[in-house]
């Protein structure tokens, strides 16, 4: 973390969310992009992924799945979404029941987005901060080896999906409430940084974990 001061405040865990819904990981990340051959290049020449034209878009793979990162041509550049897996259709039915009872408003995916995403079904909502959620079950492959360009072995992925990203909050209690409360996150721990050094003001990180074995699969940045 950058910045001057003392070191950030570390806590302890809280509780788990109180849910229907059992997110096994993350299993992908959309990406907007004005000019998605940069990523290609920089999947594959910085980060060692594997680049492949799909619908609608690229893939960048790092295992057997299709792809974990997705990029569509858009006229910004951005992240735009992630993908929740889980783990069943059964599991998927009950997550969209648990979105309605909780009173979240969700759209079901397009043909075109379930193509570029190799899945077999998608819903996708907003949180309060604007950050884009899409739950899902089923992926698409073919189960085509890996092999990365510059080298790399392996990527950790599996169970644990295929890492983490951090996401801005400034609706920062509600989002962390939503994600607690209808995704069935918990809270790993909390980081308090202080940008302009003791006194000033602070600035809360969540790191949130799904129904896996990693630390944290989402951090949420107040700001």
């Amino acid at each position: 973390m950058s910045g001057q001061g003392p070191a950030p405040d570390k806590v302890t865990p809280v509780h788990q969310g109180e849910s229907a819904m059992q997110v096994s990981a993350l299993a992908y990340s959309i990406i907007r992009s004005t000019d998605p051959q940069q990523w290609v290049r920089f999947g594959e020449d910085v980060a060692g992924f594997s680049a492949h034209a799909v619908p609608g878009g690229h893939a960048l793979r790092i295992d057997e799945r299709a792809g974990r990162m997705f990029i569509e041509k858009a006229s910004e550049d951005r992240y735009f979404a992630s993908g929740w897996e889980l783990r069943s259709r059964d599991q998927f039915e009950a997550g969209l029941a648990e979105l309605d009872l909780k009173g979240v408003t969700w759209t079901r995916a397009t043909p075109a987005e379930l193509a570029l995403r190799h899945v077999f079904d998608m819903a996708w909502f907003n949180d309060p901060s604007g950050n884009r959620h899409e739950i899902f079950y089923g992926y698409q492959t073919n189960f085509e080896r890996f092999v990365s360009p510059v080298g790399v072995p392996r990527f950790v992925t599996g169970d644990l999906g295929y890492g983490h990203m951090v996401l801005p909050a400034p609706a920062f209690d509600a989002t962390t409430g939503l994600l607690r409360d209808v995704l069935g996150f918990g809270v790993a721990d909390i980081l308090v940084h202080r940008p302009m050094g003791e006194g000033g003001p602070e600035m809360r990180i969540n790191f949130m974990h799904c129904a896996n074995g990693r630390h944290h699969s989402l951090a949420l940045f107040e700001g």
